[in-house]
């Protein structure tokens, strides 16, 4: 046991909780919505500070009004201000205020092999992260000019974020293609986003994270909690202690029936 409990505290330092994977991504989930709709979910993430989200236009089939839930499970109703069919996205307003926004990125993020991530509410369970990296840029499919990713996608992906590491958005994710049982998810570039943007009227966020974290709108992940880890050490080696103690005074209660069967034969006679 005391063996098992060394390669047990030897695999909780090597391998962090899975929490602390999350905590990156704590204000990019807040600026997320997932979109209800008859035939189902989808995803959108707010552009700016006054609620205005982006989402894809068949997500919402163009609807002049659209029920949206944000990250604490509250639903509101949205208006549609600015849609291209032709695009496949749609701008929609809320009566939120103070909305944690994603900032655009600058189009030198975008190259092949790049790192990226989106945040999303497929089938259902939104704040769901995914990550891969860009295949290809540049790609064109139905009119578009997308961006290609080794992601897997499921139904609800469709109107999420395409990210940098940074929490950069690159992209809106809109589509899948398999081919050669390899699936790619495509994404609307950053320059078709942005030109979308500009058409519609509306202000949208492009400072860059860094200036962001200076200003105090977002905060830098928290450092390695090292008291955390020593909880759980602590945590597990008591359970191990427990367990070992529990088993000693097993065995020494086996060890000790023979002679308690003979002092109570002894007593019967």
């Amino acid at each position: 046991m005391t063996i098992l409990s060394l390669f047990l505290t030897i695999l909780i330092l090597l391998f962090p909780l899975p929490s602390w994977a999350q905590q990156n991504h704590y204000f990019q989930e807040w600026a997320m919505v997932t979109v209800e709709n008859i035939s189902g979910q989808g995803s959108g993430f707010f552009i700016n500070s006054q609620g205005y989200f982006i989402t894809n236009y068949h997500v919402t089939k163009g609807s002049t009004m659209a029920s949206i839930r944000i990250a604490d499970d509250r639903k509101f109703e949205a208006s549609l201000v600015y849609a291209e069919e032709a695009l496949d996205l749609a701008l929609y307003e809320t009566s939120l205020t103070n909305t944690p926004s994603l900032p655009l990125a600058s189009s030198e993020e975008i190259t092949a092999g790049k790192s990226v991530f989106t945040i999303s509410s497929p089938l259902g369970q939104k704040g769901t992260v995914s990550r891969g990296t860009i295949t290809d840029t540049g790609v064109k499919y139905a009119g578009l000019s997308l961006v290609a990713t080794d992601i897997t996608a499921f139904p609800g992906v469709s109107g999420s974020p395409l990210m940098t590491s940074e929490g950069l958005v690159i992209g809106v994710n809109t589509l899948s293609l398999r081919r050669n049982e390899k699936t790619r998810t495509l994404a609307i570039d950053l320059e078709t986003l942005e030109s979308f943007l500009q058409k519609s009227g509306v202000s949208y966020n492009t400072a860059h994270l860094q200036s962001l974290q200076q200003a105090g709108t977002v905060k830098p992940p928290p450092p390695l909690q090292y008291t955390s880890v020593l909880f759980h050490l602590l945590l597990w080696n008591s359970v191990f202690l427990l367990l070992n103690l529990g088993f000693f005074l097993y065995n020494r209660r086996l060890r000790g029936t023979p002679a308690e069967e003979e002092e109570e034969e002894e007593e019967l006679y």
